[in-house]
């Protein structure tokens, strides 16, 4: 599977296989991480993508799979353009 670069990052920090099963689940039920280790993902994303996360970014679960949170760094970055 050819994956963007967010996402291909998502799954390599996670180490989750890039299925396209595996990319739409949700990684903190899945136990690939918990909450401490959510907000260290969360900083490094900021840190590796040169983005800021607000909290309306966190209101829909979009955030919780890694397909959905590589489509919110996308929409941040396009944002910040």
């Amino acid at each position: 599977m050819i994956l963007e670069q967010e996402l291909k990052w998502i799954c390599e920090y996670l180490k989750i296989k890039n299925t396209k099963k595996n990319i739409c689940e949700d990684y903190l039920d899945k136990k690939y991480i918990d909450s401490i280790g959510f907000l260290k993902f969360i900083l490094a994303i900021e840190k590796k993508f040169k983005i800021k996360f607000n909290n309306s970014h966190f209101l829909k679960r979009d955030y919780r799979t890694p397909i959905g949170l590589s489509k919110i760094i996308k929409k941040i970055k396009k944002n910040s353009d």
